[in-house]
């Protein structure tokens, strides 16, 4: 890559990797908000430098859904959690912002399923969220669905024939999980 990144997400669109970074820091600097976005082509095995996000998203949840980018929470780089949802159009090479999810939330994990955003999990300060939060795109809408048997931050999110996977992370009690629960919406 082009920059030094972390903190972020990555998701492929038409064959080419989108890579959001939350953080940055220069070769021997500390670690600093970012709202960088980059993609690689592997046919031509390049990077191409894209229009940084309108906000910072540290540790936010990002997926793609119809095509585009969307990055989600996360820590609005001075430490507040935010629920500020940002969305990458590829083919306008442009941002937009969507309506905020209904909890703020940092080192939550999305996935796509039935057309829709999900995001589970996550956590503001030593609060951790069993909640999953829906964002129809056709609606413009989020809602809530089922959600964990407990809350979990900096978890993984698979999907599987329609059904979410969230994977390990960590919780207020324990430093890690080994627990995985599935949601099929």
């Amino acid at each position: 890559m082009p920059v030094f990144s972390g903190c972020g997400g990555s998701g492929v669109i038409s064959g080419k990797l989108y890579v959001y970074s939350g953080c940055t820091r220069t070769a021997t600097g500390p670690q600093t908000a970012a709202a960088l976005l980059h993609r690689y082509d592997p046919v031509a095995n390049t990077w191409t430098t894209l229009p940084g996000a309108p906000a910072v998203h540290v540790q936010p949840a990002v997926t793609v859904v119809g095509g585009k980018l969307y990055v989600a929470g996360g820590n609005a780089g001075g430490g507040a959690v935010t629920g500020r949802v940002d969305v990458y159009n590829p083919g306008t090479n442009s941002w937009s912002t969507i309506p905020s999810m209904p909890t703020p939330r940092v080192a939550s994990a999305g996935g796509l399923a039935g057309g829709k955003l999900y995001v589970v999990g996550g956590r503001s300060g030593s609060i951790y969220y069993n909640t999953v939060e829906v964002y129809d795109p056709i609606t413009e809408s989020w809602s809530l669905t089922a959600g964990m048997s407990s809350g979990r931050g900096g978890l993984g999110v698979g999907v599987i024939t329609g059904a979410l996977f969230a994977i390990g992370g960590r919780n207020a009690a324990t430093t890690a999980l080994s627990s995985n629960e599935r949601l099929t919406p």
